[in-house]
């Protein structure tokens, strides 16, 4: 849906922000005026190492209009005392769908901004084109580059970042160095380039994050300028990636990622379209992560756009919306095999790090929501032979591991049934925040979700080893099971309050 920014003041059009994926981990966000207030805000935010390790490449772009000796100013920032420029005062029109676009209005001449981002490439395209105007107009554009991760903020250092120009495939393309402490980038353009026009802008001011109670303070590198001539009618582009690109390539895969979009499935096979359920599905597709693990296609899933790191809790809670009512069932049975080639000690790891180091194995409910996953996978796609594949044996250990007790997160099956996870300093279930040492909400004892996550679990997996002609395991679990209901039942209402307690400690 189109935005009418037209008469709407600065502190209304940053309360709205957009986001754009590549399916890498990787995105492009901002605000509807494109004033950049968090840290996390960046037109190329590239994974390193998909589907984390994520960089601020291109922060923002400083667009300038030259119309009839007039200078125009598009974009927009914020300094110590000031904000400038002011472009968001020409700005007319803003929609995000099917990706973000930007329409301005200037002294006769209108201009319409689109942003693209290359699906599975660290790579992004903004187009520009003049759709009136009585005569030719200048446009010229000035990238700022952050080159940092994503937590973290750029200032200024001596370093050569002065581009150097390389001919490809008929168009501009030029080449940023790369340092100890910053990734080779290039850009490509079908614009004249100012050489030597670099310059460190300084001071860059992101509210959100001061007003976090965090630093907000940045310092931007502008490597050159690019002047473009603009008729009536006619379109420039100016492409930013982390690998070697021309504009004819880039060309070429919008278009091709325009053919993927379209067949995105539908929400509910057969179903009448719906703009509402396709725009649930467009949305639901913007958090799945297509990679490579040792030479095989992967599948991921960022749960937390744009800051947190692949959560796989949250993925496996929000797993029959991402993956099955979409009708993804080839990569939500890929993801499934992936986890579970990662079982360790009976656990499913609960996030995979910012850092691109080990998964963190320290979620005591994320093993219990992989069976449910498993369940609703098989309700939905009647795939049985999974099973025998290895998700039955996975779910099975996970169990078995729970009842006798896990290592390091202090789980383990009481007396009653039931489970009990306590572990000093730690919060192991959802409530997981920390401020330093203190736990927020630590939870020690027999959380009231873990239990009934579990009493699903052993009533989900029993009848599955009874069909699997593995009696023992069936016996066991549906025995467990019983005695863990009764004792839920005993133990966890609260007969006063008329509703459940939410641990129980002794």
């Amino acid at each position: 849906m189109a935005l009418n920014t037209g008469r709407m003041g600065l502190d209304d059009l940053i309360d709205r922000e957009w986001i754009s994926v590549n399916h890498l981990g990787g995105y492009a966000s901002s605000t509807v005026p494109s004033f950049n207030t968090r840290k996390y805000h960046g037109l190329l935010v590239a994974a390193m190492a998909p589907p984390v390790r994520r960089m601020v490449i291109l922060s923002r772009v400083e667009e300038t209009v030259v119309s009839a000796k007039q200078r125009f100013d598009l974009a927009n920032s914020e300094y110590p005392d000031t904000v400038h420029p002011q472009g968001f005062t020409l700005l007319r029109a803003f929609s995000a769908d099917p990706h973000p676009r930007w329409a301005y209005q200037g002294d006769g001449w209108t201009i319409e901004k689109s942003l693209r981002l290359l699906r599975a490439s660290n790579t992004v395209c903004l187009t520009y084109t003049l759709l009136a105007s009585a005569g030719e107009v200048e446009l010229e554009l000035r990238p700022l580059l952050a080159l940092r991760p994503i937590h973290d903020l750029t200032f200024q250092w001596n370093a050569r970042l002065n581009p150097e120009l390389r001919n490809s495939n008929g168009s501009s393309l030029w080449r940023v160095p790369p340092t100890s402490r910053t990734p080779e980038v290039f850009f490509a353009h079908d614009g004249k380039q100012q050489p030597g026009s670099g310059c460190w802008y300084l001071n860059t001011i992101y509210r959100a994050e001061r007003e976090r109670g965090y630093a907000g303070l940045e310092d931007l590198w502008m490597p050159a300028a690019v002047r473009y001539a603009l008729r009536p009618g006619q379109s420039v582009r100016f492409v930013c990636s982390t690998e070697p690109i021309d504009l004819k390539r880039a060309m070429a895969q919008l278009e091709a990622d325009d053919v993927a979009r379209a067949t995105v499935p539908q929400m509910v096979a057969g179903a009448e379209p719906d703009p509402t359920l396709e725009m649930l599905t467009r949305g639901a597709d913007q958090f799945m992560v297509n990679g490579r693990d040792d030479g095989a296609s992967t599948v991921s899933v960022i749960t937390s756009l744009p800051w947190s790191p692949p959560n796989v809790r949250d993925a496996l809670i929000g797993f029959t919306g991402l993956f099955l009512l979409t009708r993804r069932f080839a990569e939500a049975r890929g993801y499934l095999m992936s986890l579970a080639a990662k079982l360790n000690g009976g656990l499913i790891p609960k996030e995979l790090p910012e850092d691109g180091s080990a998964p963190n194995y320290d979620g005591a409910d994320t093993s219990l929501w992989f069976i449910h996953a498993v369940h609703d996978y098989l309700r939905y796609t009647g795939d049985v032979a999974a099973l025998s594949e290895g998700l039955l044996d996975t779910c099975a250990k996970i169990i078995e591991r729970y009842r006798a007790g896990t290592a390091g997160l202090g789980i383990k099956c009481d007396d009653d049934g039931l489970l009990c996870s306590r572990v000093p300093g730690l919060g192991t279930t959802w409530m997981d925040a920390k401020v330093g040492d203190w736990v927020v909400t630590a939870r020690q004892g027999r959380p009231v979700e873990l239990n009934a996550l579990w009493y699903s679990a052993l009533r989900i997996v029993g009848p599955w080893c009874d069909e699997a002609d593995q009696p023992r395991r069936a016996t066991d679990f549906s025995a467990l099971a019983d005695r863990a209901k009764q004792a839920f039942n005993r133990i966890f209402w609260h007969e006063q309050g008329n509703c459940l307690h939410d641990v129980v400690t002794g």
